[in-house]
């Protein structure tokens, strides 16, 4: 089963409540995945993420990555696992 499908990526750029920096961030974790064989949960780190997503600030990053957790266990796919944050 491929985790990362079309309609989940879709699901995410219609959704006005996110940003640039939201949807950087979003990518950075697919890119990740699909590196990991498309595993539920991948094993990363704040400074993988941030590098990946050319997000500099760390009051960026955490804002981006609590409320992608938060639409993520309300309306999106499992996309990221709070317990693999730093």
């Amino acid at each position: 089963m491929r985790m990362w499908n079309d309609e989940i990526i879709k699901k995410a750029t219609e959704d006005q409540r996110l940003t640039v920096s939201h949807m950087a961030l979003f990518f950075a974790v697919i890119v990740l995945c699909r590196r990991q064989n498309g595993y539920k949960t991948i094993q990363t780190s704040r400074k993988v993420l941030m590098g990946k997503s050319h997000i500099s600030s760390l009051q960026t990053y955490h804002k981006c990555i609590n409320e992608l957790v938060f639409l993520q266990k309300n309306q999106l796919h499992p996309i990221i696992s709070s317990k693999n944050r730093e």
